[in-house]
């Protein structure tokens, strides 16, 4: 028996080795996931924090951005990092009860606190391994480690170009129908309407040279579907529909930064599918067939601006089955295609004529019309000459400017540009010297371009040199006069915010040809997808544009001469050699903005002694300068915003020429002092301070001392700019009463002033929407005032300089009287939760029998305000309180009221009658507003808000009324906006006011209950636009309680409004209910049931993000409201 028992022991081993090891390596795993459960907490949370403040710096790119708005990628992301959140709260509660509480652990991740709970994660033991909770340890923390790697996803995604784009046209019927810049646009959009409204026509191209109008085109023939929701060519012109009727309408545009195929398709699928409220699949091939799904029983129309490429629609998603299907792009790739001319000589004329002011005689007006046909038939080209030659009178001028366009031959052949190249030469011909270096410079900048970054650029080449001892300021000054007379002679054109500006493309091939003054021998290349320049022109060129160039950088290029180099948005620049900057001594601008995959700037940095410009914006993985950063000591302009770069780097404390310092820091992130001290008073000579780092995150560790800090930025003595945040009224107070720049009259200003500002104080952040108005002031002079405390001597100095002010949760005040806000343009109140008024005119002046008998000194008159926004005052219950002086509000032209919920009316006759220059008035969210004007029925108001163009009101339950009075004439009024307002039945609109109204927005269940005349019924029902909308439970009672009413009145009544025009004279409201864009009771049609994409709820549906699309007035969506 020996035997055998010894030949089975080696058999019972080898066969439970396996299950052995395999049961010890599974609890080593186990037990190193405990072990290191703090250190993976502790880095989620680092990677949550980071998150966030990216996001942050992406937010406020956004609101400095006029021009940018999120896309699809941005919500994506919002959503992503929402659920981000939940679990991390999620598990956070799990270690606490596991383990114990952290104690400054908040439920939602805090800036003040995340230092303070990595380190006392870091301090504590690691989790004892002997415990019963073990396992479930060891998954929390394995969960935790997989909550992490998701989280370092997200944050790689959340770049700066990928969470934006342009905004979508604005699509003003009144301003497409203006033929004065394009005349025969509704000769293009009636040719592109009739070849669609064929059979068997899918799709067609617009093409064209630049700056010919397609995207002019393209708005007009949009705008024309969200408004007529029919191809109907004859539309066009007012005639009678014969089109094709739409369901949905989609609007898509991206520029040539994107290079890659499958990027594009992947962009434009996630624009798509965000305007049709469709979720998105796995993948590229999966959301082609859930777009596919959706539209293929669809009646659309796609169209596409601004994509630079050939892109196969099929893996799109739009596909040739789609029987209704219509498909319009800007391209020249289309079979079939309809291509915009150059103006004709009739059409050039007229243009002509509308520029040039009056032709005093017949022999002029002869050159004119032989001028206006040498323009090449190009808009802005003939409106250039045409502004050139305004009001001339000498018949020898005009025959001087015609000479222009009959030289030399070649030279009109040039490009295509026709004679305009030789009008191009001769404006700039004219232009003085440095006004022609200024120019050119501005041709290496392929988009817009921000003035005063354009400017610095001009200082740091020299262009302007000036001696003043506020150099820059005066510099800035002769800068503004420079751009005037540019966009005056249409050699540039103001942006909307006239922050930027951009220059014509024709102009641009011209201003590419020449020379620069004085420098015949040297070279500026301009990347326009030439490839990479080789050996030979890094060597002979003079200023280099790779701004969205694909190409690489040698390692060591030999360029001795070079003086400007622009890198910027190359997706592709991860390193930067060592050697490429040892050789480029007379570089003065280096650009790298908007690089976010380079890391690091090489240490022979050092060689770029004649610096005088180095631009790092939202260079985001940048994270440290080099050492060899100090030996930049000639740089006059340096901007570290958006950057990773925790503090303000101690080698800045060498570059003793600044005078501009642009910096911000990535919030809560930080371990040392943000702004060490004795680095501001080295830099003597800075006329521009502007530093972005929060206080509300409340890290003593990063202010050790705030009030040195105000006292050595107020020995700054030719400071003229100051953005930074102050968290207390007692350091702005230190600033101000020491500041030697505030003091300074020496200079040619002769006032103690600062050209800008964006001064703060306290530590509440804003939470109002209306950042956008500030961005529109060209030179912002703002203060932001968030302390409980009282409003001291500094805070009113510096309020006195401003031209916009905000009041946030500042609990003492109950009225803006104690403030002298003579010389404020915009004027946000947040928060101040003891306000009931905005001005107490009673307090002001003391009236005997309607006479004033004694006045205060501190008359308020707000003549220059013209924007004020009034946001969550829960005590306010009037704007105005007593008489109104003459010249009160006279400049106000927007009003906006939102979370007021003890204010039970907007405006009376008084206050009414002095918003003689009010546009845009906005209310929402006031639970008590009844009525917004408060007259009697028989007053007369044919004088009053007569220039309002917009009127937009949004979830106001009380509202009864707009005004009882009929009497009111509106006379301006172009648009509405309706939402949640179901107890409004009177509009102050009949059929002979409001003659410009063109748009109403509004909901199906308000729409359908109210009561109107046909007569009215049928002018509102052509340019309303309908949304279903989502009910409460005391909405969905009124809207029954109306409908209810309406269906059961009787039969006469009734077909006075709906009879005459329901083709099959159903006159009853069903259990559902119709929404649609022209009035639900005239369609006779059976409705429609919306596809949601497999969304069971059509409200969860409706309440993704609002970018309707498909919202129209001949489709009709079906809610389940109960009649």
């Amino acid at each position: 028996m020996a035997l055998p028992l010894i030949a089975i022991v080696p058999q019972s081993i080898s066969a439970i080795y396996p299950p052995l090891k395999d049961l010890f390596l599974y609890l080593k795993g186990k037990k190193r996931y405990v072990e290191h459960l703090e250190e993976n907490l502790s880095e989620l949370i680092t990677d949550l924090i980071s998150i966030k403040s990216r996001k942050e710096i992406i937010d406020k790119s956004l609101k400095t951005h006029v021009t940018k708005e999120n896309n699809d990628e941005y919500l994506m992301a919002e959503k992503h990092i929402s659920i981000l959140h939940k679990e991390y709260t999620k598990f956070k509660a799990k270690y606490e009860e596991m383990t114990s509480d952290l104690p400054h652990a908040a439920s939602e991740l805090d800036f003040s606190s995340v230092s303070r709970i990595i380190e006392e994660l870091d301090e504590r033991k690691p989790t004892r391994i002997l415990t019963t909770k073990f396992f479930k340890l060891a998954k929390l923390s394995k969960d935790i480690k997989n909550l992490d790697r998701r989280a370092k996803k997200v944050h790689a995604k959340l770049q700066p170009n990928d969470m934006m784009r342009e905004k979508e046209p604005e699509l003003s019927q009144q301003a497409l129908d203006d033929d004065r810049y394009l005349p025969g646009v509704r000769r293009y959009c009636d040719d592109v309407l009739k070849y669609l409204s064929g059979n068997g026509r899918r799709s067609i191209g617009i093409t064209g040279p630049a700056g010919i109008g397609k995207t002019t085109v393209l708005r007009k023939l949009y705008n024309h579907v969200i408004v007529n929701k029919s191809l109907s060519a004859a539309a066009v012109e007012g005639e009678n529909s014969l089109g094709l009727d739409l369901d949905t309408f989609i609007f898509v545009s991206y520029g040539q930064e994107l290079k890659n195929d499958e990027r594009i398709v992947e962009k434009l699928q996630n624009e798509i599918m965000l305007k049709l409220n469709i979720h998105q699949g796995r993948g590229i091939d999966q959301n082609a067939d859930l777009i596919s799904a959706f539209l293929c029983e669809k009646k659309y129309i796609f169209l596409m601006d601004n994509v630079s490429q050939s892109i196969d629609l099929n893996v799109l998603g739009l596909r040739r089955g789609h029987a209704y299907g219509k498909i319009v792009i800007a391209s020249h790739d289309k079979k079939e295609k309809i291509e915009i001319q150059k103006l004709g000589e009739d059409d050039s004329w007229k243009l002509f004529k509308n520029n040039c002011g009056k032709i005093h005689s017949k022999r002029i007006e002869r050159i004119a019309r032989m001028i206006s046909e040498c323009c090449g038939g190009l808009p802005l080209e003939i409106k250039a000459v045409a502004t050139y030659v305004r009001d001339k009178k000498e018949e020898s001028f005009w025959n001087g400017v015609m000479q222009l366009f009959t030289g030399d031959v070649e030279l009109i052949k040039m490009v295509g540009l026709g004679g305009i190249y030789n009008f191009y030469k001769k404006l700039y011909e004219e232009l003085e010297s440095r006004s022609q270096k200024c120019l050119l410079y501005g041709a290496l900048f392929p988009n817009e371009i921000y003035k005063d970054y354009l400017v610095e650029c001009w200082m740091a080449e020299g262009f302007i040199d000036q001696n003043d001892i506020q150099k820059l300021r005066r510099t800035r000054d002769i800068g503004q006069t420079i751009f005037e007379h540019f966009v005056d002679i249409f050699l540039l054109e103001w942006c909307c915010d006239k922050k930027n500006v951009k220059m014509s493309p024709n102009f641009r091939m011209v201003a590419l040809t020449e020379k620069y003054p004085d420098e015949e021998n040297l070279a500026t290349w301009v990347s326009v997808d030439a490839g990479e320049p080789d050996t030979e022109t890094w060597s002979t060129t003079k200023r280099m544009s790779l701004i969205k160039c694909k190409s690489k950088l040698p390692a060591s290029p030999k360029c001795t001469s070079i003086s400007t180099l622009l890198l910027g948005s190359n997706p592709y620049l991860e390193r930067i050699e060592y050697g490429f900057f040892v050789h480029m001594h007379s570089l003065r601008v280096l650009d790298l903005q908007n690089n976010t995959q380079i890391r690091a700037l090489p240490g022979s940095i050092h060689f770029l002694c004649n610096l005088r410009c180095l631009n790092l914006k939202d260079c985001l993985s940048i994270s440290i300068l080099p050492p060899e950063a100090a030996k930049l000591t000639e740089l006059e302009f340096l901007d570290i915003c958006g950057t990773s770069i925790p503090s303000l780097p101690q080698e800045v404390e060498h570059m003793v020429n600044l005078r501009c310092l642009r910096a911000s820091f990535p919030i809560g992130m930080c371990t040392k002092v943000i702004i060490p001290l004795e680095i501001i008073p080295k830099l003597s000579k800075l006329e521009e301070l502007s530093i972005d780092a929060d206080f509300h995150c409340q890290c003593t560790i990063s202010f050790p001392d705030i009030d040195k800090l105000a006292m050595e930025m107020a020995g700054l003595e030719y400071l003229t700019t100051l953005h930074f945040k102050f968290p207390n009224v007692t350091s702005l107070d230190e600033f101000v009463s020491n500041s030697k720049s505030l003091k300074n009259t020496t200079g040619n200003w002769k006032e103690s002033t600062f050209r800008s500002f964006k001064i703060s104080v306290g530590r509440q952040q804003p939470q109002h929407p209306y950042g956008s108005d500030f961005s529109e002031i060209v030179t912002e002079r703002r203060l932001i005032f968030s302390e409980k405390q009282e409003f001291s001597s500094g805070c009113k100095q510096v309020l006195e300089q401003a031209n916009a002010f905000e009041l946030i949760n500042h609990h003492g005040v109950k009225n803006l009287n104690e403030f002298n806000l003579d010389s404020i343009e915009v004027c946000v109140v947040e928060r101040c939760n003891h306000l009931t008024n905005i001005v107490d005119c009673n307090t002001i002046a003391k009236m005997d029998d309607n006479n004033i008998v004694e006045e205060s000194d501190s008359i308020i008159a707000l003549e220059n305000i013209e924007k004020l926004h009034l946001y969550e005052l829960e005590s306010l219950q009037c704007i105005w309180e007593g008489p109104i002086l003459h010249g009160n509000l006279l400049r106000l032209t927007v009003l906006t009221l939102n979370g007021c919920p003890k204010l039970a009316k907007v405006l009376d006759l008084e206050l009414a009658r002095a918003l003689t220059n009010l546009k845009h008035l906005k209310v929402e969210n006031c639970s008590q507003v009844s009525k917004i004007l408060d007259v009697q029925e028989k007053v007369d108001l044919s004088d009053i808000l007569n220039n309002v163009e917009i009127v937009q009101l949004s979830n106001l339950p009380a509202l009864q009324s707009i005004c009882k009075s009929t009497s009111l004439k509106w006379n301006s009024l172009k648009a509405m906006a309706i939402i949640r307002c179901n107890k409004l039945s009177d509009l102050s609109l009949s059929e002979t006011n409001a003659k410009m109204l063109s748009s109403i927005e509004c909901e199906d269940i308000w729409w359908t209950s109210l009561e109107l005349t046909k007569e009215i019924r049928d002018r509102l029902r052509r340019f309303c636009r309908i949304k279903q909308a989502l009910l409460t439970h005391d909405d969905s009672v009124i809207a029954r309680a109306r409908l209810t009413a309406q269906h059961f009145r009787p039969r006469e009544e009734m077909s006075t409004q709906a009879d005459s025009s329901r083709p099959n004279g159903n006159n009853s409201i069903h259990n559902n209910v119709t929404i649609s864009n022209s009035d639900p009771q005239e369609d006779g049609k059976m409705p429609h049931h919306n596809n949601f994409s497999g969304c069971s709820d059509p409200q969860a549906a409706c309440s993704r993000p609002n970018r309707e699309i498909s919202i129209r007035r001949d489709l009709p969506i079906t809610s389940n409201v109960d009649a």
